[in-house]
Formats: C-alpha cells, sequence, structure tokens
C-alpha cells in the first residue's frame, strides 16, 4: 500500500501525524522511525515464515534455531 497524505490509520491519524517524521526530518530520526517499525513486524514475520518452512519441510518445529535467526536478524537490522 502506498502511504500519501491522505491515507488514515486507525484513530483517524496520518501515518505523519503519528511519528512526526517529514521528508525535511533528519536522518537520525528517520532512521530510528524504520528500525523501529522493522523490529516491530520483520523479525516476527521472520520467524512465523521459518517455522511453518520448518513444519513442511521436516515436520519438526526447531524453536532454538528460529530463535537464533530472530535474534540475528534483530541485530543485523541496522546494517539492513
Amino acid at each position: 500500500m502506498i502511504q500519501n497524505e491522505r491515507t488514515v490509520c486507525r484513530g483517524g491519524y496520518t501515518p505523519r501525524e503519528i511519528d512526526k517524521t517529514t521528508d525535511e526530518s533528519n536522518l537520525l530520526r528517520k532512521s530510528l522511525v524504520e528500525l523501529g517499525a522493522f523490529n516491530t513486524f520483520e523479525t516476527y514475520v521472520y520467524g512465523m515464515c521459518a517455522g511453518i518452512g520448518s513444519l513442511i519441510s521436516t515436520g519438526t518445529l526447531d524453536v532454538e534455531k528460529i530463535a537464533d535467526g530472530m535474534a540475528g536478524l534483530f541485530y543485523l537490522s541496522p546494517i539492513i
């Protein structure tokens, strides 16, 4: 979904009203917002996908391996 000024989130707010960032915001602020959004969503999606893939391919769920993968993704996220 492409977000523009007219996109409205829950509560009637636009995305720019929620995080208060603009195109003119400094790089650190924009980077921290992106990092927070990535770590609160993408790492869990990776974990769910890895778990489903493990169940399909091997029939078992290796929770420790999935947790290690999620931790690695979390630690590497500032570089990605």
